[in-house]
């Protein structure tokens, strides 16, 4: 039994029925079903191979997809009634859900020994999928809490077993992930767990980074996954993501990506060694350097009105002759919640809390119209633009390097960035206050980017658009780079920017001036590795070096 929308967008209660028979035993058992005057019938003798793609329309739904399994051992009409209310609810957010009672026969279930499937579940028990289908992004954090509402709602006058239960493991998208402990997998596998352990034990004993790892483990399954820790218009996902906490986590992460590779010639997992092999292929060697670091660090967040942009430019001026090289500050250009323009200060001292008060103080002294304060940990450091990944609609990134913040320029850039922002609601301008003797102090010839400028970096993002807007948004993005840059040297304008901004140029592999032109007096050493490594140029997405003749 369904409940969803029909193609008119009401809703409907549906009976949906499979018979393994001929046509006349399947009319005759669902004749009962018939007798009560069904708005529309359709009765259809169908090969097993349509019988097994039934559920294929799913796959064809625009938007999100969320499922959730329930178990019932009371089927009565007002607890479904009071189902049907709750998925009404749900279904004006995402209109392709849907609420599916499933009755199959016990005893065919029940005829298989636990201890052979892996799964526990032989409860006489009907199953019951709750969907959330077809919404936006705007309702995907809400849909969980949604999902698990409507799963309690139709387990409600069952048995505290049937409640309890997690519900048909294939409809497990609320629990098959939270793996922070095995207690959702100890209850799927029941009995059979132990066994179980011990095979992983034997096939899969390095893997297990979650329980390893004092950081954070991510896959594309998971809740928490965020893809712009891998690239933030990456056409695809990472296998796994790592954020250490401690030494041992980088430790670790390497030793199981190698694992990965030589165990199960699985060259996918060196890839979530970040960044790795962008011209020359996948990494099969890497020497990792650590070094001390405090456990926290202090970071502020200044909010000002357009109207003081001036006084806050001339701040950050005053501020960078005496600026400490553990401490960063960035000035953004964006929209606050109320959908109203700001401009911004962050800042990061690696330091405590009275030190960082200190530095800042001074844009503090501006009297900012919201102020935040914090002692982070680094882990979170880590994690500052995780943000940026749930951002809707389409992104694209450029760099400018500038060596003249004044005024005018800014003003000039903000004035762009406020038409831009009409399109492209989440875009943002970021200018970067970094440490240069840092920067410096890497010798040229120990890195391939050969960018050592004493410039100041500049993300100019557009975030947020439609697909009318994308064909468009290429030439608005280098517009506003072009004004932001428009007061600093010809050497500031005509660099590429920081390279992982480079959207518009990244890929532009036609020929190699854009790598050329990164890579600097690198780039001929280079060439020689992709003649020794990648003579065909396999590798050609991002900057691509041309093999030496």
């Amino acid at each position: 039994m369904l409940i969803r929308l029909g193609p008119d967008k009401q809703p409907y209660v549906l009976v949906n029925g499979l018979s393994n028979s001929t046509q006349e035993e399947g009319e005759a058992a669902f004749k009962r079903f018939l007798d009560l005057g069904p708005l529309q019938i359709i009765n259809v003798q169908i090969p097993w191979t349509a019988a097994c793609n039934l559920a294929n329309d799913i796959n064809t739904f625009a938007g999100g997809k969320l499922f959730c399994g329930a178990h019932i051992d009371v089927f009565d009409a007002a607890q479904v009634q009071k189902s049907f209310e709750a998925w009404q609810d749900i279904v004006k957010k995402a209109p392709n859900s849907i609420l599916m009672y499933e009755f199959y026969h016990y005893g065919k279930v029940a005829e298989r020994p636990l201890e052979s499937a892996a799964f526990a579940q032989r409860h006489e028990l009907m199953t019951v999928l709750c969907s959330c289908m077809g919404f936006e992004d705007d309702y995907a954090p809400y849909a969980w809490d949604d999902l698990l509402k409507l799963k309690t709602i139709v387990a409600a006058s069952s048995s505290k077993a049937a409640q309890e239960s997690l519900g048909y493991a294939n409809y497990g998208d609320l629990f098959c992930t939270l793996n922070e402990t095995d207690e959702y997998t100890r209850k799927i596998f029941g009995s059979n767990y132990p066994r179980l352990q011990e095979i992983k034990k034997k096939y899969d004993p390095g893997m297990d980074l979650k329980n390893s790892c004092k950081g954070s483990v991510c896959e594309p399954r998971d809740k928490e996954y965020n893809n712009i820790k891998w690239a933030p218009n990456a056409t695809r996902p990472s296998k796994i993501i790592v954020t250490p906490e401690e030494t041992e986590d980088v430790v670790r992460a390497i030793q199981v990506s190698f694992q990965a590779v030589i165990e199960y010639n699985d060259l996918r997992m060196l890839s979530f060694l970040y960044h790795s092999g962008s011209n020359f292929g996948v990494v099969v060697d890497l020497g990792v350097k650590l070094h001390p670091q405090r456990a926290d660090a202090y970071s502020i967040s200044y909010v000002y009105l357009p109207s003081q942009l001036p006084e806050v430019v001339e701040a950050i001026n005053a501020y960078r002759k005496v600026q400490n090289p553990r401490e960063s500050v960035f000035f953004l250009m964006g929209l606050g919640p109320d959908k109203n323009p700001y401009v911004i200060i962050n800042g990061l001292s690696n330091s405590s809390k009275e030190e960082g008060e200190s530095a800042f103080n001074c844009f503090l002294d501006l009297k900012p119209v919201n102020n935040t304060a914090v002692q982070v940990p680094w882990a979170k450091v880590s994690n500052i633009t995780d943000p940026l990944g749930i951002v809707p609609g389409g992104k694209i990134f450029v760099g400018a390097h500038i060596d003249k913040f004044d005024v005018e320029q800014v003003q000039k850039t903000y004035d762009v960035w406020k038409e831009v922002v009409k399109k492209a609601p989440f875009s943002v301008v970021m200018y970067e206050f970094l440490d240069y003797g840092k920067v410096a102090s890497v010798p040229l010839e120990n890195t391939a980017f050969a960018q050592r400028y004493d410039f100041q970096t500049v993300l100019c993002a557009i975030m947020g658009m439609e697909d009318d807007y994308i064909p468009n948004a290429g030439d608005d993005l280098l517009k506003l780079r072009s004004v932001v840059s428009g007061s600093s040297s010809q050497a500031a304008r005509e660099t590429l920017g920081y390279a992982n901004y480079s959207d518009p140029f990244c890929t532009q592999n036609d020929d190699d001036k854009y790598a050329r032109k990164l890579f600097g007096a690198n780039y001929a050493r280079l060439q020689e590795v992709k003649k020794k490594y990648d003579p065909d140029v396999v590798f050609d997405r991002w900057f691509t070096v041309r093999p030496a003749a």
